[in-house]
């Protein structure tokens, strides 16, 4: 082929309108590196970093023009967080906010590994797994007692792995079933979605479930979200059933549906990799490290005794295998 019968495809031609639709949109979304994190993180961010200078004040303003006396500042201001009984997300809050204001001119090693200590010596806690069979008798108890929408939404939690704000801002528009008869979750710029600038999906396997789901979602058409209530009520809707089950005291939290979920399918046979991609973890080493010691976990939890019965009455009313 001679090179003059070579045809480059024609550049896309930029109209006065979409110029001026994309200059609008980036006027509403701000500076460019505000776009690293999410608008209630950076408010964070802004709030913890001005704590920093209200302490660099109380020093008359020490020497902060190399990186290495910020680091020694921040680590003495660390120190004193600790001493004071501040919480660990403070102080992480504090360092990255600094690093982000600094446009990430600085990396503040040594602040960053005594974080890593810190988290060592208070490791977070973490919610507790919630067992299928107990999610079960959550959900059917929520029916009982008239409320189908939390049923399904704990349902879905746990079976897709969703976190809490994902439960809840589920709409039953973003919900179908592929020809393979999978439910399939449209859940938008999700938390990890945000950080790839990529929409996420979520679903739950061709079976009872999905099909159960389906039926609801069939009747809440007219409707925009599963769950119209705030996330403040859908919580205390949570504790409020376990605390009529009698389960209140093992401390299980919203955010139990999803690892509760991704830990009964690593036991009932998923690898690791493939818990890991249904369930949106960007790394694989922090799925293993909720999954395994959510194992350990279930293993060493013990219902009590007045509530093993009821829960395991209700969980054995859907009367078809959920597994």
């Amino acid at each position: 082929m001679r090179d003059h019968d070579v045809r480059m495809a024609p550049k896309r031609r930029h109209d006065a309108a979409m110029l001026a639709g994309r200059h609008v949109r980036r006027r509403m979304l701000g500076p460019l590196h505000n776009q690293r994190v999410a608008p209630l993180a950076l408010a964070r961010y802004y709030e913890h970093a001005y704590y920093f200078y209200c302490y660099l004040s109380l020093l008359n303003f020490p020497d902060t023009t190399t990186e290495s006396s910020l680091d020694l500042l921040m680590q003495d201001f660390l120190e004193y967080m600790w001493d004071n009984n501040a919480g660990l997300q403070a102080a992480q809050s504090v360092v990255a906010g600094v690093c982000h204001l600094l446009r990430h001119a600085v990396r503040l090693r040594g602040s960053w590994r005594l974080l890593g200590v810190w988290r060592r010596a208070e490791p977070p806690a973490r919610a507790p797994p919630l067992p299928q069979r107990v999610a079960l008798a959550l959900a059917m108890h929520a029916l009982r007692q008239g409320d189908p929408a939390f049923c399904v939404s704990v349902l879905i939690g746990f079976y897709a792995y969703l976190r809490t704000a994902e439960i809840i801002n589920l709409c039953v528009a973003h919900c179908h079933t592929d020809r393979r008869k999978n439910l399939i979750l449209s859940l938008g710029m999700s938390k990890s979605g945000k950080r790839r600038g990529e929409a996420e999906y979520a679903i739950i396997k061709a079976g009872p479930v999905a099909t159960l789901i389906g039926i609801f979602l069939a009747a809440r058409q007219g409707q925009a979200r599963i769950c119209e209530c705030e996330e403040w009520v859908w919580r205390a809707r949570f504790d409020r059933y376990l605390s009529e089950l009698g389960l209140s005291q093992l401390g299980w939290r919203p955010y139990s549906l999803r690892r509760g979920g991704a830990t009964h399918a690593f036991v009932e046979g998923l690898s690791m990799s493939q818990v890991c991609v249904r369930g949106r973890w960007a790394h694989e080493s922090t799925a293993r490290l909720y999954i395994q010691e959510a194992v350990s976990l279930l293993q060493q939890m013990a219902i009590p005794a007045a509530a093993l019965q009821t829960v395991q009455w209700l969980s054995d009313l859907w009367n078809f295998d959920l597994s």
